[in-house]
């Protein structure tokens, strides 16, 4: 496997944060194994240094090492509880050899004898058991011990004689993946800090640290935070804040504050926790400063915690939140910019000398000093009062204890000695005072649309700063550009908006939206054009009319004259529409090329003899072949449907198959007898259409039904499946279903109407019979040991196997997890459906509410009636 492959699967299981950290490191381990990357083997103490990158560069702390390994001892160090024991090789190239080597020097040097020095022989750096190794190896070479008490580390422990000696067994990573993917390390040992018994929590400024490092190796802040967050440190709940803190006060790209901070913290041996409260605090401090964000006075306030007197576990008690919000007043802005302008100037001293110790040493004192004086807490401090006279005196005691290091440095420097420039700081105190207000008022994004109120009806474009001013500029359609320069105190007076810019449309663009070019213009004329047609047709192959035919009420057509065969045509004229699927229609007219979904006028429902006085604005039609019902007779079919093509246009037409004689019922086949004349099983098909006055049922991967020409889409719960049939539920206060029976009336409701009651009776009754009719059959002798037996209620179905009854010649369909159910389950066979929702709707009181409305209205009257228990 080459390079890159490898590198690009190393990274992918890194980065796979849908699957937890310890499992990532499983998979990580078997596959550099897999790869040639990585083995197991027995190594002793002597064998390590410490990574560099470990605990986010901070390594590890002296005392640490000692607290550690002193809580070991007194539990009673096992050599069988070092596991996850894990390391990398020493690079083989000299000048990263190098800077691992002078890493754990400066280390050791920094522990005043609390570590052990270097041999020579190392060959492998820890990133898990990195404390426990240090304390045996400082037990072996007898480093002194910290404290007061004072004395040396000894190998009088038999069992820390032994890991000395013959060492544990260690999984051991190859330098050749950490130069792959040079964040390795870093994730490694996050993960392994997260699981260990003892570990020591990592805190906000060693998890800033790694997020840096993060980051500076490519990955995205989003992607750095949740990498470090999975390694559950102790600032878990508010990493997202650590995060942000890096991104907005780091420094910039190499975040140099961060690395001062952790550095500082590593020189003082500092492990303490800033805490939740005053992180967030100084994250999202807000002094509405346009000149700065005051990234040098935020590092000095977590410096000033992190040296806190006062520990509660493990959590600084100094500066508090509340601090920070009095900084926020007027009278104090002066100093917190003397402050900031003052640390900036250290930390350039510090850089310039080469970042020692010395000076480093000196501008934490300063950070310290200078936010005690600011918050008025110096009694709180380490020092003596006297270090806290004014910033200027702070400034002076900086100048004199930095100075020889300084010195030191521009000697070196003379001397000629080796030293590259550092390069220019991209901190947030060097920019401008217009960058400054730009950070400060993040909705101005270049190229964003602003309005003010001194310019009404005018949209203006932000193009950039000029000389620290933000520029704006208003383009008109006709005439000059109108530019105005905003200075920085006066940015957030422009508000953002989503107002498009005034433009004129380009010609060519125009036209291809007028008509001419408009496709979807185009599509209308068609379709104007084929309704015409269709209207056309209607007029001149339209046989059937008033004259030829009877309409009858209910829902039935006759003929008034005889018809030779073949000589009665029924055009279907209707609304006609664009289909969202044409491949889905059934009915539809074909003109041009284009399918149109017929939609047919509201069907006359009833009449009487005044029709013309009492209903002299109705909107209802008469088309006849909308009302040829079905037959599942054949003998009886009278009309057949076949598709027709007459000046260019398809589309179905009505034609009778044989002579028909005055007074003659017109009728088509159902479904059931198209399917058996086609010889096709109805499960096989995926749609068909039935029509049964104005009913169609349509079953594809919906269910419709047309009805009176109103139509819906039957809702999934409604249709019931009882063996190998489906059966409608009638809901009679169901929406959708009242829109079909009742028209756009969908509050109304079926509850009461007699026809319905009627059918939910001789359901009752049909099951009550079938039951008592089963009972007989089966016999019961338990019956004959009483005389008067207690008499069962047949109302449950489980005691049957019926799947339906039959009421008035309907099939009626019964479920049998069930009692009998109010809800009626009629057969979905058209004829059935047509008969039941006639019966159900032409008694039916049209003004009916749903009853529940029409219950509480009713039952808050009652209890309004009803006298008080208390009244006189």
């Amino acid at each position: 496997m080459d390079d890159n492959t490898l590198k690009a699967a190393i990274r992918a299981i890194m980065d796979d944060t849908e699957v937890p950290p310890n499992k990532r490191l499983d998979r990580l381990t078997t596959f550099l194994k897999e790869n040639g990357l990585a083995y197991s083997t027995m190594l002793c103490p002597n064998d390590f240094l410490v990574h560099p990158h470990n605990r986010g560069g901070a390594m590890i702390n002296a005392l640490d090492v000692h607290d550690k390994g002193q809580k070991i001892l007194e539990l009673g160090f096992r050599r069988s509880l070092l596991t996850d024991s894990i390391c990398f090789e020493l690079s083989p190239h000299e000048t990263q050899r190098r800077v691992q080597v002078e890493a754990n020097e400066a280390l050791v040097q920094k522990s005043s004898g609390l570590l052990a020095p270097l041999q020579g022989s190392e060959r492998y750096m820890t990133v898990s058991s990195s404390h426990t190794t240090a304390f045996l190896k400082a037990s072996q070479h007898r480093c002194k011990r910290p404290g007061a008490a004072g004395g040396f580390l000894n190998l009088e422990d038999e069992a820390l004689k032994e890991a000395v000696s013959k060492g544990w067994p260690w999984l051991v990573l190859s330098w050749r993946a950490e130069f792959l993917v040079p964040t390795l390390p870093a994730f490694v040992q996050m993960v392994l800090n997260s699981v260990h018994s003892v570990g020591l929590g990592i805190q906000e400024m060693e998890a800033a640290q790694q997020v840096a490092l993060l980051v500076s190796s490519g990955q995205s802040f989003k992607d750095a935070v949740q990498s470090v967050k999975a390694s559950r440190p102790a600032c878990h709940s508010y990493m997202d804040f650590v995060g942000l803190y890096v991104q907005k006060f780091g420094g910039g790209p190499d975040f140099p504050l961060i690395s001062f901070l952790s550095d500082f913290c590593k020189e003082l041996s500092i492990t303490v926790c800033i805490g939740e409260e005053l992180f967030k605090a100084v994250t999202s401090w807000d002094l509405q400063e346009p000149s700065t964000q005051f990234p040098f006075l935020r590092a000095s306030l977590l410096a000033c915690q992190l040296t806190s007197p006062k520990i509660v576990d493990g959590t600084a008690r100094l500066l508090v939140k509340s601090d920070l919000d009095r900084l926020k007043g007027a009278n104090v802005r002066q100093n917190l910019l003397q402050a900031e302008q003052m640390v900036a100037h250290a930390y350039q001293v510090y850089v310039d000398s080469g970042k020692t110790t010395v000076v480093q040493r000196a501008l934490g004192l300063m950070m310290v000093r200078l936010s005690l004086i600011l918050v008025k807490k110096e009694k709180l401090g380490r020092e003596k009062l006297e270090v806290y006279r004014s910033p200027e005196h702070v400034a002076q005691l900086f100048a004199t204890e930095a100075t020889n290091s300084a010195a030191s440095a521009s000697a070196a420097k003379a001397d000629g000695k080796d030293s590259e420039e550092e390069p220019a700081l991209d901190l947030l105190g060097a920019l401008s005072v217009g960058e400054q207000a730009l950070l400060q008022n993040k909705h101005l994004k270049k190229d964003g649309r602003y309005v003010h109120a001194d310019y009404p009806e005018k949209i203006f474009v932000f193009t950039g700063l000029e000389n620290d001013e933000a520029q704006f500029v208003h383009t008109p359609l006709y005439g000059s550009p109108e530019t105005v320069l905003v200075p920085p105190d006066l940015f957030r007076k422009w508000k953002a908006t989503r107002l498009p810019l005034p433009r004129v449309l380009a010609k060519d663009a125009a036209e291809g939206l007028m008509y001419g070019k408009s496709s979807v213009l185009a599509e209308a004329e068609l379709l104007a054009e084929a309704q015409q047609m269709l209207f056309k047709l209607y007029q001149d192959h339209n046989s059937g009319d008033s004259a030829a035919l009877d309409i009858v009420t209910p829902t039935n057509i006759y003929t008034s004259i005889s018809f030779p065969a073949h000589k009665l045509k029924l055009v279907p004229l209707a609304i006609l529409s664009k289909p969202k699927d044409a491949s889905k229609l059934t009915l539809f007219v074909e003109w041009k090329g284009a399918k149109f979904q017929l939609s047919p006028w509201p069907q006359l429902k009833d009449f009487d003899e005044t029709i013309a006085l009492s209903r002299p604005k109705s909107t209802e039609v008469i088309v006849p072949f909308y009302f040829v019902k079905t037959t599942s007779k054949e003998e009886d079919v009278s009309m057949t449907i076949s598709w027709k093509t007459l000046d260019g246009m398809k589309l179905p037409m009505l034609t009778n198959v044989k002579k028909l004689s005055a007074q003659t019922i017109l009728l088509q086949a159902s479904k059931d007898l198209l399917e058996k004349k086609d010889g096709s099983s109805s499960k096989k098909r995926k749609t068909f259409a039935v029509w049964a006055f104005g009913l169609m049922v349509t079953i594809g991967t919906s269910t419709s039904l047309t009805w009176r020409d109103r139509q819906i889409v039957v809702p999934p719960e409604l249709i019931v499946s009882i063996g190998e049939l489906n059966y409608l539920k009638v809901q009679p206060s169901n929406r959708t279903l009242m829109k079909l029976l009742l028209g756009a009336r969908t509050a109304g409701s079926l509850t009461s109407s007699p026809g319905l009651q009627q059918l939910r009776q001789g359901r009752e009754d049909a099951i009550a019979k079938a039951i008592k009719e089963e009972s007989k059959e089966k016999g019961s002798g338990a019956d004959d040991l009483f005389t008067e037996p207690k008499i069962k209620k047949p109302t449950k179905l489980a005691s049957t196997t019926l799947e339906f009854v039959m009421v008035d010649g309907l099939q009626i369909g019964l479920q049998q997890k069930h009692k009998a159910s109010t809800d009626l389950l009629v057969l979905m066979e058209s004829d059935t459906l047509d008969k039941v929702f006639t019966k159900i709707t032409e008694d039916a009181d049209p003004e009916e509410k749903r009853r529940y409305k029409r219950r509480r209205v009713a039952e808050k009257k009652e209890n309004s009636d009803e006298p008080s228990e208390h009244s006189d």
